[in-house]
């Protein structure tokens, strides 16, 4: 699909969202994406998941 591009991560981020999620009480992969969207620039997310509002910056539903 033209609209999806998939991210290698990095062990160094896996490291960082491991620190993150226990940090903020949310899953390794929701803060492997809040990790990645903050590199790549996005500051915007729609999402139904309520543990990703302990992250993101910016978050509509």
């Amino acid at each position: 699909m033209d609209n999806v591009h998939v991210e290698e991560a990095t062990p160094q981020e896996y490291l960082e969202s491991a620190m993150l999620a226990e940090e903020k009480s949310v899953s390794i992969n929701d803060a492997l994406a809040y990790i990645k969207m903050g590199k790549l620039g996005i500051v915007e997310a729609y999402t139904f998941d309520k543990h990703f509002h302990k992250l993101a910056r910016v978050i509509r539903e």
